[in-house]
């Protein structure tokens, strides 16, 4: 039972991990490119929900695969017995 709810945790940990490496790279490609902070700002948010919403279903099943391969295997902290 606990591997499980660890599992969860760590599947929560790498979702938000993937969420944000993929809006920083996202927001600082497409932030570079324009001069005015306004636009950029409109453009940066517009692109990383285009972003997010592509990717969804990628990280969420990446994100659950590496949590419980990891957590039954024992490798990720506090799945140790």
């Amino acid at each position: 039972m606990k591997k499980l709810v660890m599992a969860m945790v760590w599947a929560v940990v790498f979702y938000l991990g993937a969420s944000f490496l993929l809006g920083f790279y996202i927001g600082f490609d497409v932030g570079m490119r324009e001069k005015d902070p306004q636009v950029g700002q409109r453009l940066v948010t517009q692109a990383v929900e285009k972003a997010i919403n592509a990717y969804l279903p990628y990280m969420v099943g990446g994100s659950l695969t590496l949590a419980v391969l990891g957590s039954f295997a024992g490798i990720l902290p506090g799945t140790r017995e």
